[in-house]
């Protein structure tokens, strides 16, 4: 476009497609949670670990104050399942952060109804 004046003002937008590839997160092979949204019923945490360990799993709100903790959850070969009531939880998203051998391991879930 001109001004009265006759200065151009254009403006040029380059774009340039990303490569990617779909893979599976870490997370994903020690930590599964779901349903993803809830509303306000019984979210299922499973954790893998290859190894037995002393671990903590903890629910944290988007703000990243911890609103659960299950402490010394210990695994063994296999997987353990861990039920959670979230009807106390208000509406919102939460993270469940499983922390092992110095890693942390997260995925989330939304609460969409009180």
């Amino acid at each position: 476009t001109f001004d009265k004046a006759g200065n151009d003002t254009t403006i040029v937008i380059t774009y340039k497609s990303l490569t990617t590839s779909v893979s599976e997160k870490e997370s994903d092979k020690f930590l599964n949670v779901y349903p993803s949204i809830t509303d306000g019923g019984i979210v299922t945490i499973e954790l893998t670990q290859g190894s037995a360990n002393s671990s903590t799993v903890s629910v944290v709100g988007i703000d990243g104050k911890v609103v659960k903790s299950f402490n010394d959850v210990t695994t063994t070969n296999g997987v353990q399942t861990i039920q959670y009531n979230t009807s106390e939880l208000p509406i919102g998203m939460y993270y469940v952060v499983f922390s092992v051998n110095g890693k942390q391991y997260q995925h989330s879930f939304v609460k969409m109804k009180l």
